[in-house]
């Protein structure tokens, strides 16, 4: 017979894979079908591109149940007549796992720190956390950072963890991570730095300056609490922090040869490992500490850590004041040029005024949560709250990134211990980094007044207005204000009884109190500085010294009218 016949393959028909599922509190697993069939057509389920089981002659739909293994599922359907024609169902059903919990626990000086966190991606969050300590006690946080002291004394804990999720944002489910660790006393390690270097030879002069934009600035003058600190200038601006020098023998022979003589060879300068001071013969000559919210330098230390200060006036534009071997917190100027509800005078606290400034203490060796402070006692941290500048140390490669720097306000201490003499060591809530850092920590201060200023613009030594005192005595807290035992400072002011044509000395009882109280126990003293010299066109000076007995002295200062000025005021010039 004659003619032909073509014989075509056909791959069997689509249909739409159905199921899957998260497998947080679904311990049954989850079922797979197929939304249509075809005869003479069997049905594969694969996770993954692997087959589970084998194939199915399906009578009705296709469904596989239990399918309890994570992964993503897909169906092959495999025709009875030609079993090398095949076709791929539309779709897939996924099986997310269920979330397992990775708990650290991270020993610091005071305490240890705890983190619960989800691996791998199940589609799940942490909606809440229980934690059991292991000693009775119970935390529980909104996020899955615990911190808790254990104290210092030897034992083992068994930590656990009750967990919330939310999977697919609808499906909750519980679980409970446990941890069991051995509590030890904490034993600080010192760990060798040593920086890298190269030698450059011939060297007539050299000097090198580091830059940093990260500074803590004093609020008022125009800048808030709550400002970005990119828009209040606490960071982005680039602005000097230290100037160093290079001290080394420089070059002399017998007979002198003036090609060579006064020469010296060199360690090169690392700027990325500038604060680690680890490059021999740079010496840091002078180190900016503080600078104005306009970028005026207000406070820095030479290479023998004394203090150089300065003081600004007129709305925090143009300075009034200087004074050397001098913090910035221990010295206080103002004219009255401005009204006192206008802006800031000088950095005096009076009336409705609250001029803000930091005591700033260097952090010598940080390590994530942990920072070792030089500071007096652990009671200068009582009110457990710092701003933190930090700059970020990778000792495993010996490298200083001069570019990784963060700040972080209102960092809560968790906890805090002595360390060696003259530091303590703190736990912060928030890290700057992970691992290795260096910085500062800064106690922002407020100076508050609970008495109200009145300024008297017609009543004036050489500015433009002067402080009234109306009752006996008017004191004035001054919290920016933070003196050293033993140091001798001066006070000076004049005072008036706002008569012009007045020539004979005035009250002696006109004058100033200065109250000094120890920071740390609350004892205080009170000393006292009168009127003393010449009147002049009706003034008369108020000048002394002051001495206080105490280690980080507060003061408030009070002005006395004089009790036989009886319906007349004072009027005071500092």
């Amino acid at each position: 017979m004659n003619g032909q016949i073509n014989i075509t393959k056909r791959e069997p028909a689509k249909f739409n894979v159905n199921g899957g599922g998260n497998l947080c509190g679904a311990g049954a697993g989850f079922a797979i079908s197929l939304d249509g069939v075809e005869e003479h057509v069997k049905y594969q389920l694969q996770r993954d591109g692997v087959n589970v089981g084998g194939p199915q002659d399906p009578d009705g739909l296709p469904y596989w149940t239990n399918n309890q293994q994570p992964g993503t599922y897909t169906v092959v359907a495999i025709s009875d007549d030609l079993p090398e024609c095949t076709q791929l169902m539309n779709g897939s059903a996924v099986v997310k796992p269920a979330p397992t919990i990775s708990i650290i626990a991270e020993k610091y000086a005071c305490g240890y720190y705890f983190n619960a966190s989800i691996v791998g991606d199940s589609g799940c969050g942490i909606n809440s956390l229980l934690w059991n300590m292991g000693d009775a006690s119970h935390t529980t946080f909104n996020t899955p950072e615990v911190f808790f002291d254990f104290g210092s004394g030897p034992g083992i804990f068994d930590v656990t963890v009750q967990i919330s999720f939310i999977c697919d944002g609808v499906i909750t489910c519980d679980y409970t991570g446990d941890k069991q660790i051995q509590v030890t006393p904490y034993a600080p390690e010192d760990v060798p730095v040593e920086a890298s270097s190269y030698q450059l030879d011939k060297i007539i002069n050299a000097s090198a300056a580091t830059f940093s934009d990260a500074w803590p600035m004093p609020t008022g003058q125009g800048i808030s609490d709550n400002v970005n600190p990119f828009l209040s200038g606490e960071r982005g601006v680039w602005r000097n922090e230290g100037q160093y020098a290079y001290k080394e023998t420089r070059e002399q022979s017998s007979p002198v040869n003036i090609a060579t003589d006064g020469t010296f060879s060199m360690n090169a300068f690392n700027w990325e490992q500038a604060a680690l001071d680890a490059v021999p013969n740079w010496i840091k000559a002078n180190t900016v500490t503080r600078y104005s919210p306009y970028g005026y330098e207000l406070e820095n230390q030479d290479v023998m850590d004394i203090s150089s200060s300065s003081v600004y006036d007129y709305l925090g534009q143009l300075i009034s004041a200087q004074g050397a071997n001098m913090r910035h917190n221990e010295m206080a100027f103002t004219g009255f040029e401005t009204g006192v509800n206008s802006g800031n005078t000088g950095n005096w606290t009076f009336g409705s005024e609250s001029p803000q400034t930091f005591e700033i203490f260097p952090v010598v060796s940080g390590n994530g949560h942990m920072a070792t402070v030089l500071a007096p006692d652990l009671a200068t941290f009582n009110g457990g709250i710092v701003d933190v500048r930090a700059v970020h140390v990778n000792l495993s490669t010996l490298n200083f990134f001069g570019s990784e720097i963060n700040s972080i306000h209102n960092d809560n201490i968790v906890c805090k211990k002595d360390g060696t003499t003259g530091k303590v060591i703190l736990v912060l809530t928030e890290a700057p980094f992970d691992g290795a850092w260096l910085g500062y920590v800064a106690i922002r201060k407020k100076g508050t007044s609970t008495a109200l200023a009145i300024l008297e613009p017609s009543v004036h030594h050489t500015g433009a207005s002067s402080l009234k005192v109306t009752s006996i005595t008017q004191t004035f807290p001054q919290k920016q204000l933070v003196l050293d035992k033993g140091k001798t400072y001066f006070i000076s002011a004049w005072v008036s009884v706002g008569d012009p044509n007045i020539t004979t000395p005035l009250n002696d009882k006109i004058g100033i109190d200065i109250k000094l109280t120890d920071a740390k126990t609350g004892i205080n003293e009170t000393q006292k500085v009168s009127v003393k010299g010449p009147v002049v066109e009706g003034w008369q000076q108020v000048y002394g010294t002051i001495t206080s007995s105490y280690d980080k002295t507060n003061v408030d200062i009070t002005f006395n009218r004089g009790y036989r000025w009886s319906g007349t005021s004072a009027h005071i010039v500092c």
